[in-house]
């Protein structure tokens, strides 16, 4: 189970825009959550937009939680959804498929 939590006591200038009264939950069902890279994108951009939450792995179904305002979910959903090129790994992996839809990500507000 990889978990980020990242608490600031003094947050510097650019994050002002960031600070928000109430927090708003999502959660990201993924299908795939074993290349590196793409968990060290979701971290790394949780980090740098001030957001908690937590990501929990198995085999058959990933689930990416996180916290923050309305600024910082509106950019880390672009991530999600835009910017991570999830079927990516499965165009590479052609030759060994199972027949599922690789890269499948689902979106939940609570």
């Amino acid at each position: 189970m990889l978990k980020f939590f990242f608490c600031c006591y003094s947050l510097p200038k650019s994050a002002l825009g960031l600070i928000i009264i109430q927090d708003y939950p999502w959660v990201y069902r993924l299908r795939d959550l074993t290349n590196p890279a793409k968990k060290f994108k979701i971290e790394a951009n949780a980090k740098q937009l001030f957001m908690t939450g937590i990501v929990i792995m198995h085999k058959e179904c990933n689930v990416v939680a996180v916290e923050g305002g309305p600024k910082q979910q509106r950019k880390f959903r672009r991530l999600m959804l835009q910017r991570i090129k999830w079927n990516e790994d499965k165009h590479k992996k052609s030759a060994k498929d199972d027949g599922k839809a690789g890269g499948k990500l689902s979106l939940y507000k609570l």
